[in-house]
């Protein structure tokens, strides 16, 4: 696969990995996403964590989308730090909730106002620093994010 893909370039494959996995063929998909991890795609990377992380097409396997989700969160792709974040508050996964709260926030800083809610409702479920989580929950809710503005309704 290597040498008929490289002409594509790496914009060339992941088009390709979406119109496969758009029309079901999610073997191809991942192929696809997996050779242009290799060769340093943020977004590939991303997205063969995901098949990692809902397992079907491979075997689930939490590591193995943690070690991608990395790769891509390592070039600051956004979707990734959010996606590292939920597994990490996960009860069943981490000991170490310093990585939800790091990964989350990192996500909520750079725009992603589900990730501010997600640690605030973290935050809210462990009834630890509540203050902080009214914080996130108020500033996602001034910039618009409903569920945010839903809870915060929800308590007053």
């Amino acid at each position: 696969m290597n040498c008929l893909f490289e002409e594509q370039g790496i914009p060339g494959v992941l088009e390709l990995a979406e119109k496969a996995e758009a029309a079901a063929d999610l073997e191809f998909a991942f192929d696809l996403y997996e050779f242009a991890s290799r060769k340093g795609s943020p977004v590939a990377s991303y997205n063969v964590g995901v098949f990692y992380e809902e397992g079907g097409i491979v075997e689930q396997s939490t590591e193995k989308a943690i070690e991608y989700y990395s790769e891509s969160a390592a070039a600051d792709f956004v979707p990734a730090f959010f996606n590292l974040g939920n597994i990490f508050c996960r009860d069943s996964f981490s000991e170490n909730k310093k990585d939800c709260a790091y990964w989350l926030l990192k996500a909520f800083q750079a725009g992603d106002l589900d990730a501010g809610y997600n640690l605030a409702m973290y935050l809210v479920k462990n009834e630890t620093d509540l203050d902080w989580a009214e914080v996130l929950l108020n500033m996602a809710a001034e910039q618009g994010h409903e569920p945010s503005a839903s809870f915060l309704d929800g308590i007053k």
